[in-house]
């Protein structure tokens, strides 16, 4: 009873074992993860065996993000109040950084409150992987300024720890660090000034994909801009300087509220001929009104050149109703022009 040794505090949640056996006794099966590390493809782990009993087998398996694997077995021979380090791979189907909690799978284990251990994985987005796809630099009245990003690859994508750059007189005058957003592959990603963008498209609300960084603005300029995206390692994912020359339009010369699209995803990020004013006012988490990658969609490799009217007839002099006609032109590129 006088041995400090002998003693330990309570590893009952409860914080006590009243009338029941000591939470520190010892078991006779009882395994325990320690000391994780990420390297590489695979997390290395010191399995201790802390039960009276030899452990032969058991089987660990691993939480990447929001990515379950299933149990991955070790044979062993480890007895009691040993260690053993083991090496478990990591799912390659993720960018970016990615929590990870690594937990044992055991039916004869008798304590399980250490049975798992929590880490961090950082694989950098790779620059050809994710892009910058439509900008809001001139919002209208009541809305805010906003930035969509386009995952190309096949994996997920995780934009925790990254960091948005911006600037008119020089790339980083601005800097903003992203919190955790998570981004399928194929899919896009929308990163707000503040939750004004729900007033003026509340379909938005409650979309995954979206993050707020609860700010009056993101600092886009309304002539030019650079943006820049980086990595947790400052390695560059993708960066435009855009004009506002590059919205030019034979439709309209007033650009407020009208975003500035990307038309092909896989083409050059700062080529002005890859840009254009959006010709639906703006598309946030959608394709892009000018895409070139959604032609399949919109019109089919069939289609040409179309115009029509509607209605048809009708009487643009005035002497009989009705006077006006929308004529809608369809290019045979995506493209689908009403006047």
């Amino acid at each position: 009873g006088y041995d400090s040794t002998n003693w330990h505090a309570s590893l009952d949640p409860s914080g006590a074992t009243i009338l029941k056996p000591n939470s520190v006794l010892p078991k006779n099966y009882d395994i325990a993860l320690a000391n994780p590390i990420a390297s590489g493809d695979s997390v290395w782990l010191t399995l201790v065996n802390l039960g009276k009993d030899t452990v032969r087998q058991t089987s660990i398996s691993l939480i990447v993000g929001v990515l379950d694997t299933t149990a991955y077995p070790i044979a062993c021979n480890l007895p009691s109040h040993d260690s053993l380090q083991v090496s478990i791979p990591l799912p390659q189907n993720f960018f970016g950084l990615f929590p990870g909690l690594a937990y044992i799978v055991d039916t004869l284990d008798e304590q399980h409150e250490n049975d798992s251990a929590r880490f961090d994985i950082a694989t950098a987005i790779p620059e050809d992987s994710l892009v910058i796809n439509e900008i809001m630099f001139n919002p209208k009245v009541g809305s805010c300024q906003w930035l969509e990003i386009l995952n190309l690859s096949s994996r997920w994508i995780s934009m925790d720890s990254t960091r948005l750059l911006v600037g008119e007189s020089k790339p980083d005058e601005y800097s903003s660090t992203l919190p955790s957003l998570l981004i399928p592959a194929d899919s896009f990603g929308l990163i707000s000034a503040n939750d004004s963008i729900f007033s003026k498209w509340p379909y938005l609300n409650g979309r995954n994909g979206i993050i707020s960084l609860n700010k009056s603005t993101l600092n886009f300029g309304k002539d030019s801009s650079s943006v820049v995206l980086h990595n947790f390692d400052s390695t560059t994912i993708d960066s435009i300087l855009y004009h506002k020359s590059w919205q030019y339009s034979m439709l309209t010369k007033v650009f407020t509220g009208i975003s500035l699209e990307r038309k092909d995803a896989a083409g050059p990020s700062n080529d002005q001929a890859n840009w254009q004013a959006c010709l639906d006012s703006c598309t946030p988490l959608a394709p892009n009104s000018t895409s070139t990658s959604s032609l399949q969609d919109t019109i089919g490799p069939s289609k040409t050149f179309q115009a029509s009217f509607d209605p048809n007839p009708f009487s643009p002099n005035y002497d009989a109703p009705p006077a006006v006609s929308t004529l809608t032109v369809q290019t045979g590129d995506a493209s689908t022009w009403a006047l």
